[in-house]
């Protein structure tokens, strides 16, 4: 460490692909704070097509020492995020979306946390800012105490599935273990969350409501008709998350801890499957799925308790047609995002 160079507590990484329109919005929150330069800003630029590389450099000027750039071909988001492990040098990684955008206050108040803590992931609060319908809503984790550390293994059959938005690694764990993320695919915040528990002993929660979680951006990969588009890469970070769950051991509440993630995936996709076209192509790409699930989990396929898909079963999926024809008259409108 240099001169008077102060140890980086938090090292943000910003996955940077055409946000120009976001990316001010993004770093205004490190202008705001007492001292930056406990912070570690490396701001990925996934080969934008727009003016977010020369934001990103303005940035870098403004907050040297601070704000680090990184100019890479477009791979998308996994390749940030491990080329951003791979640079990291504070204590804790953090990711945060170029649309996206965390309170000043709250990161106030976690550098204070971080100074006091050495756990191996943090979690926090955080907002769902839907930006169509001008909507928020804060998501807190619920049924412990704030503060307090907690053998992640004992405390994870308590607490519901803790997402991208609010956690936190000890960068060291990433780093040691070679934590990488699928690339040339979306949905690896799934593998950004769950990969690393292999290696998580213990857990602080904090009520701030830290990450600012942008939803409703037009072609944003969480929206139905994006899903359905790239639902290649949905199944493809299922079938990884389910094969690596099974090479390698974990403590049963932790195994449990995955598997409800896991079964909300693959929930999800069977939607996704049964919400594209009416041809033969959709019947079988449906067909294929529950039949890699029945050979590769048996005990995920046993957990699936969707009404449809249940009668497709049963009728070894002869009646396809009229069933989907049915549940498009008789079904309520999915859910716009996967949240």
């Amino acid at each position: 460490m240099k001169g008077n160079e102060k140890m980086k507590l938090l090292s943000i990484v910003i996955p940077a692909y055409n946000v120009e329109k976001y990316l001010d919005e993004a770093m205004r929150p490190y202008l705001m704070i007492k001292d930056p330069q406990l912070l570690e800003i490396l701001i990925v630029n996934d080969g934008s097509k727009d003016r977010t590389l020369e934001i990103a450099k303005e940035y870098e000027k403004k907050l040297p020492g601070i704000v680090k750039v990184i100019d890479k071909e477009n791979g998308g988001h996994g390749s940030t995020i491990n080329i951003g492990i791979k640079k990291a040098t504070g204590k804790y990684f953090k990711v945060v979306d170029g649309d996206d955008w965390v309170d000043p206050l709250a990161l106030e108040n976690l550098l204070k946390h971080i100074q006091e803590i050495d756990s191996d992931m943090i979690a926090t609060a955080f907002n769902m800012v839907y930006e169509d319908i001008e909507k928020e809503e804060e998501v807190h984790i619920q049924n412990v105490e704030y503060g307090k550390e907690y053998k992640f293994s004992l405390i994870c059959s308590h607490i519901d599935y803790i997402r991208m938005h609010s956690t936190l690694f000890k960068t060291s764990i990433l780093k040691d273990n070679e934590i990488r993320l699928d690339e040339h695919c979306f949905y690896v915040d799934v593998e950004h969350d769950l990969l690393p528990l292999k290696w998580v002993d213990t857990i602080t929660f904090f009520d701030d409501v830290f990450y600012q979680y942008r939803l409703g951006r037009p072609g944003q990969s969480v929206n139905m008709t994006s899903m359905i588009k790239n639902r290649e890469n949905h199944d493809r970070v299922i079938k990884r998350m389910v094969l690596y769950c099974q090479s390698n051991s974990f403590p049963e509440t932790v195994k449990n801890y995955i598997d409800k993630k896991l079964d909300n995936m693959i929930g999800f996709q069977y939607t996704i499957l049964f919400s594209c076209g009416t041809g033969k192509n959709a019947k079988n790409e449906l067909m294929a799925f529950d039949q890699w699930l029945k050979d590769n989990e048996y005990n995920l396929y046993n957990h699936v308790n969707q009404k449809k898909i249940i009668l497709l079963r049963k009728s070894h999926f002869k009646n396809y047609y009229l069933i989907k024809f049915l549940y498009t008259l008789l079904r309520k409108k999915e859910d716009q995002y996967v949240k």
